[in-house]
């Protein structure tokens, strides 16, 4: 979900996919072409908003899942994507995907890492 809505200007442009369901593009406003625009409008970010709640939610349904598996190595790697995702969310939900991209950077991965080693979800 995340990874749609990061490069949901991209994937409109030049691949002509919208994620979104019918009936959200509708509840919101947006019409297919505020996609391609230079920033968000209001539609357009109440859009992305509800499409970050859900994600949210999945997120926080899915913490526990890297405490859960006995696997270290595995374990890990279930916590530092977790991590990245949520960090992602959070980036989601401040900034505007259409006027920019909105990616992690290397200290986010780091932190990620980080925050994954010491068993955090």
């Amino acid at each position: 979900v995340l990874n749609c809505l990061h490069d949901i200007k991209h994937d409109y442009t030049r691949l002509n996919r919208i994620y979104f369901p019918e009936g959200w593009l509708k509840e919101t406003g947006v019409e297919e072409g505020m996609l391609a625009g230079s920033a968000s409008t209001p539609e357009v970010r109440m859009l992305l908003d509800k499409a970050l709640a859900k994600a949210e939610a999945l997120l926080q349904d899915g913490a526990p899942l890297g405490s859960m598996v006995s696997d270290k190595r595995f374990a890990f790697e279930i916590r530092f994507w977790w991590q990245c995702c949520w960090r992602l969310m959070r980036k989601l939900q401040k900034q505007d995907p259409l006027a920019r991209k909105v990616a992690l950077t290397k200290p986010d991965k780091m932190l990620a890492a980080f925050h994954a080693w010491r068993g955090k979800p």
